[in-house]
């Protein structure tokens, strides 16, 4: 053993396990769990502890490391680093040449929440339109614009965008944020970009977020691959799902149906590669990465 290694000491370890317990308690506290979930999760007890050890060999390394697994999905492209604010206020003031962007860069500062990649910005959408719906098709249509050109071509709509909706608990999130940003129109979001929740379903990420975490919706997202336009190109990158939307299917009766994830992915026809968003089960059942804001 290294002996330049400095043993733990007793009472790091009783720290340690008094906020694992804690935590624990926190998540019954919380009715996050019925009878039938809880035998779920004993019933995948070595999947918990393998999870549970990885949580803690990343959040105990002296800098963040993105997970091994994110080789297997071209880490060439979708990890790049988070672009400084600067850069990418300038990149959007270019997408939306007769709205002056502000933003708090006070807030640069701050520490960023845990797990967070970094912080994006991401103007208000009623700056953009007057209809949520309407603000993400003119996201889409920058898109389709930027890539056009090069290896990396092409952007496919294949669903209709007048038919999302944010869910009511990102609407109430951005709500805080506006108001935690008061005087500036371009938020500063800490998030990250989906891989943290690469090893689980749609279902199992969804619904383990933590306090103060929430999915992003797809107009956010869109916004960050305009200023990131370098992730998503390859066809093994990990698919994006924008679970802070739903999608309208129909009316039952008097009521909409919403349902589905709209998923971010990469195609290929052997020669170029093609950005596509499409529609899919929120029972989805391979791996997605989840994209996620925070509050401080």
């Amino acid at each position: 053993m290294n002996s330049s290694i400095t043993a733990v000491t007793d009472g790091q370890k009783k720290q340690v396990k008094r906020f694992t317990e804690d935590a624990v308690d926190y998540v019954f506290a919380g009715n996050y769990l019925d009878k039938d979930s809880v035998q779920r999760l004993i019933e995948k007890g070595d999947l918990f502890q393998e999870g549970f050890t990885n949580l803690v060999r990343r959040l105990s390394a002296s800098q963040y490391q993105w997970p091994a697994r994110e080789l297997e999905y071209g880490n060439d492209s979708v990890y790049e680093r988070v672009k400084d604010v600067s850069d990418q206020i300038e990149i959007l003031q270019k997408c939306f040449p007769n709205i002056e962007l502000s933003a708090n860069m006070e807030l640069l500062k701050r520490p960023l929440p845990t797990n967070a990649e970094g912080l994006f910005a991401i103007p208000c959408w009623q700056l953009i339109a007057d209809a949520y719906e309407e603000a993400v098709q003119e996201v889409f249509d920058l898109i389709r614009i930027q890539r056009k050109e090069g290896p990396y071509n092409g952007f496919v709509q294949g669903i209709r965008s007048s038919r999302l909706k944010q869910r009511s608990v990102v609407e109430q999130a951005f709500k805080k944020m506006r108001e935690q940003q008061k005087g500036f129109n371009t938020l500063l979001v800490p998030a990250q970009f989906g891989i943290l929740y690469r090893d689980y379903y749609l279902a199992e990420a969804s619904g383990g977020f933590r306090r103060k975490e929430f999915g992003l919706d797809v107009f956010s997202i869109g916004i960050m691959l305009l200023t990131h336009p370098e992730r998503l190109k390859r066809s093994n990158n990990l698919p994006i799902a924008c679970c802070g939307d739903v999608y309208f299917l129909k009316m039952h009766g008097d009521d909409p149906v919403y349902s589905g994830v709209p998923l971010f992915a990469v195609s290929s026809d052997n020669v170029k590669y093609y950005l596509s968003l499409s529609l899919n089960s929120e029972k989805m059942v391979f791996s997605v990465g989840v994209p996620t804001g925070f509050f401080w």
